[in-house]
């Protein structure tokens, strides 16, 4: 499902209602309501206006993307996403290239070879290895920058540079295959990490990333990503601000409960 649909679902939950008594509410059969939730039919200005007073959620979040399981996000954390691309604004955070190879190369070394890991599960596993560590640690551990792409959150152009120029190095290659039927790219890795660029630190932090999402598939992990507030907050096509990983939910946060503290 969308966005809309997965929020309307979310939403009617959360405000108690049934599928039949939101259709009666904005007078259309319950039939129709149905394809609504499951995003098979798309509903109209008025029905969008309609839903959103019913179930008193902003029309923004509720065909933006702007909540998580039903609950709207924090209004700082919509207005730091809206102002982090504005025009000029620069990323405040550098790229270690070493740094990225190193993890790159050493996720690839430790589950490269799981028939999962393709594409789609390397970008998701760079961006929480990241985001986790800075919502812990304010910093980062590779830099890149991630955008708001439909399928989570995806790294920019940099990352290309570095696969590109690892392939003409010999240590790396890329491949096309199949997983459960449907096409894969698969990183392989050619040559071990240089670890001394990374802490014991940050090397405990990569596997304690890879231990808890390394065995999910590429939809599994994108779903798991499509609930992570820096990735909700951001703008379709958008550049995610690390600090947005200081919002999130229980869900998706690395950090222990307050009163764990």
């Amino acid at each position: 499902m969308g966005a809309f649909s997965d929020n309307l679902a979310a939403f009617r939950q959360q405000a108690g209602l049934t599928q039949e008594e939101l259709a009666n509410q904005i007078g259309i059969t319950r039939a129709t309501y149905i394809k609504l939730e499951r995003g098979l039919k798309s509903p109209t200005l008025d029905q969008i206006n309609q839903l959103a007073k019913c179930l008193d959620a902003g029309v923004d979040y509720l065909i933006g993307s702007k909540a998580i399981d039903g609950k709207k996000l924090p209004k700082e954390a919509v207005e730091l996403a809206a102002n982090t691309n504005q025009k000029n604004r620069k990323s405040t955070t550098k790229v270690s290239p070493g740094k990225l190879e190193a993890v790159l190369l050493y996720v690839l070394g430790k589950v490269g070879s799981q028939p999962n890991i393709g594409q789609t599960v390397i970008y998701k596993i760079l961006y929480f290895i990241d985001f986790d560590f800075y919502e812990k640690h304010d910093r980062p551990i590779t830099g890149l920058s991630y955008y708001h792409n439909h399928f989570g959150p995806t790294p920019g152009a940099t990352f290309d540079q570095l696969t590109k120029s690892l392939i003409d190095a010999g240590k790396l290659q890329i491949v096309k295959t199949k997983f459960h039927n449907k096409p894969q790219t698969r990183y392989l890795a050619n040559a071990g990490p240089d670890l001394a660029s990374l802490t014991g630190e940050e090397l405990i932090h990569i596997d304690e990333v890879l231990g808890r999402l390394s065995h999910k598939t590429a939809s599994q992990i994108s779903d798991y990503a499509h609930r992570d507030t820096p990735w909700v907050a951001t703008e379709p096509g958008q550049r995610i601000n690390y600090q947005l990983s200081k919002y999130r939910t229980d869900l998706t946060s690395v950090m222990p409960p307050e009163d764990e503290l």
